[in-house]
């Protein structure tokens, strides 16, 4: 999607309340062992960005007045931050994002805990409903293939973009069924389930026990 030359940037790992006085452990941690601790809302040990990628923002920057999940598009690249414009504000801003600090503890014990000081960046051409909460869009590709209205949350990604004309829907082949609106035979209009609770409508009845 974005042909122009990309920068990585690696993370600074370090275990903490982690028993290594003799530094074993340490000596066998490589960059191929740091990609494998992830974590939902972490940033990766190495993010892969290009000048104008979309991103959203991992978490909350108060001195630059940045909230969690605000989509930016990248401007600049610095040896420790990057330099971004805001896209869903009124008025569009330039900032850096630098390195912030994350921990979290490893799945190997409790006693593991991670810190990572990584750039909280994250691509963002996709999405999930919840994600898009509060965005402003000009044009969405929705994936219906699921249950999108599980929740209620598809209601929400419809209504990020201003004009209808600029929302699209993708669906699958056993979605679409043949009808005859507007006088065309054998036209295919595409049809989504709106169940939320699909336990309450499927209730077994006694009928023997009908009057």
């Amino acid at each position: 999607m974005n042909p122009k030359e990309s920068k990585i940037y690696k993370s600074r790992d370090t275990f903490d309340e982690v028993d290594d006085e003799k530094g074993i452990l340490k000596s066998i941690l490589n960059p191929k062992v740091y990609k494998t601790f992830n974590r939902n809302g972490i940033p990766t040990h190495e993010l892969e960005f290009k000048i104008d990628d979309v991103c959203l923002v991992l978490r909350s920057l108060p001195s630059l007045d940045i909230a969690t999940n605000t989509r930016v598009q990248i401007v600049e690249f610095f040896e420790h931050s990057i330099k971004v414009k805001t896209l869903n504000e009124p008025k569009s801003r330039y900032i850096c994002i630098p390195r912030i600090t994350f921990k979290f503890r490893l799945p190997c014990g409790e006693s593991y805990q991670l810190t990572r000081v990584q750039i909280p960046l994250r691509l963002a051409y996709a999405m999930t409903f919840n994600k898009s909460q509060s965005q402003t869009i000009h044009k969405v590709l929705i994936d219906c293939t699921g249950e999108p209205f599980a929740h209620g949350h598809a209601y929400v990604a419809f209504s990020r973009v201003r004009d209808c004309k600029n929302v699209k829907v993708f669906v699958n082949k056993d979605q679409l069924h043949e009808t005859g609106i507007r006088g065309r035979e054998f036209e295919q209009m595409p049809f989504i389930t709106n169940i939320v609770y699909q336990e309450v409508i499927t209730v077994e009845i006694d009928y023997d026990g009908l009057e």
